[in-house]
């Protein structure tokens, strides 16, 4: 039997069920006190993340930056002059999950986000996406919602059952059947890398491969606990669960949140203001109010805004107009009605180009 040596000047740190928030010191002594414990995991819970990183100082990059060497299990002690130098932890079980408004990572954290997922986000993290819809409400009786909980908690007593056989330390080897179907997996995925040409999918399509394995063991140990193998249906299920969630992030990277109010706000104001003419800082300036968008969401969202009316003007038979001659400093605006008469005759209706393209 081994000897443990209980020092009782020393304190033991509690151990919490969540971190939402902290420094990468205090982090790292919530991962010291677990590999003591032997037991459990670090999980990391943050619901506003879009907040968190709008609101970053020193102290929140640095506990950001230590989520990523946590990926791998890895809690490195900071080095700290006069201090004595802590060794760094490895094979910490980390889980984080963060959740937040979609909207903010379009607009005002737009180029942060992408850094973040260029820079290892996107190989680290799966990230889930809905795009908002219409709230459905659904009343359950007491009983259904009793019954709903009891069966949440029974699936999860099931789930912790089925761990908790696995013996200590297991390891799980990839038979040559499951090899096999992750390289096949993997060549797939560099053609589809070489498709992509944005950054942030590249990236993550080339992160597929690492979930599936780490997945594949995860199903392993739910369909098979006692066999301490990944098989073939193992490998399977990984790809297929990988693939499913990856649809999400491609969705995101795409999606534009939908500020129609906001356009068609300035649209309804050159409507009303038919053929006259408007330069930048007039309609940032002077005319927000009466458009009824805040000075400052108009002027950092300007380009975009303009773009769209541009679009909403095409399709209900007007013309934008834009001269960036005419002033020395910004642009002037105008609207007009697009009347099929003004067209020069070289110019051929896109309409008329599908039509066309039909009958070919």
């Amino acid at each position: 039997m081994s000897k443990v040596k209980i020092h009782f000047n020393e304190k033991p740190r509690l151990l919490v069920q969540e971190v939402s928030d902290g420094t990468g010191e205090g982090f790292y002594s919530d991962a010291k006190a677990l590999s003591k414990a032997e037991f459990g995991s670090l999980f990391v819970k943050i619901s506003e993340f879009g907040l968190f990183l709008k609101n970053s100082n020193n102290y929140r990059n640095n506990f950001l930056s230590t989520l990523y060497e946590g990926y791998d299990g890895k809690v490195v002690s900071k080095s700290i002059k006069g201090e004595k130098r802590e060794p760094n932890l490895e094979d910490i079980p980390i889980n984080v999950l963060a959740y937040s408004d979609p909207t903010l990572f379009k607009e005002d954290l737009k180029e942060i986000f992408q850094i973040l997922m260029q820079t290892g986000l996107a190989r680290r993290f799966t990230v889930s996406f809905k795009q908002p819809e219409k709230l459905k409400y659904t009343a359950l009786t007491d009983e259904e919602e009793r019954n709903f909980y009891k069966k949440a908690k029974n699936l999860g007593l099931e789930l912790f059952r089925q761990f908790e056989i696995l013996p200590k330390n297991s390891c799980f080897k990839l038979l040559p059947e499951a090899k096999e179907l992750q390289n096949k997996y993997k060549s797939q995925l560099v053609d589809l890398y070489n498709e992509e040409e944005r950054e942030m999918l590249k990236a993550e399509i080339m992160s597929r491969e690492f979930k599936a394995v780490k997945l594949s063991c995860l199903f392993a140990c739910l369909n098979h606990v006692n066999e301490q193998v990944i098989n073939l249906n193992d490998m399977e299920q990984a790809i297929s669960t990988v693939e499913y969630l990856s649809q999400d992030f491609k969705k995101f990277i795409t999606y534009n949140p939908r500020k129609a109010d906001m356009y068609d706000k300035v649209f309804e104001f050159f409507k009303n203001h038919l053929g006259e003419e408007f330069k930048t800082t007039e309609l940032i300036s002077k005319y927000y109010a009466e458009i009824g968008i805040g000075r400052d969401n108009f002027r950092r969202n300007f380009n975009d805004i303009i773009e769209t009316v541009k679009e909403i003007a095409s399709l209900n038979n007007y013309f934008l107009n834009i001269d960036g001659s005419k002033f020395k400093n910004g642009k002037a605006f105008s609207l007009v009605i697009l009347d099929k008469k003004d067209l020069s005759p070289n110019v051929t209706e896109i309409k008329e180009l599908f039509e066309a393209d039909c009958r070919v």
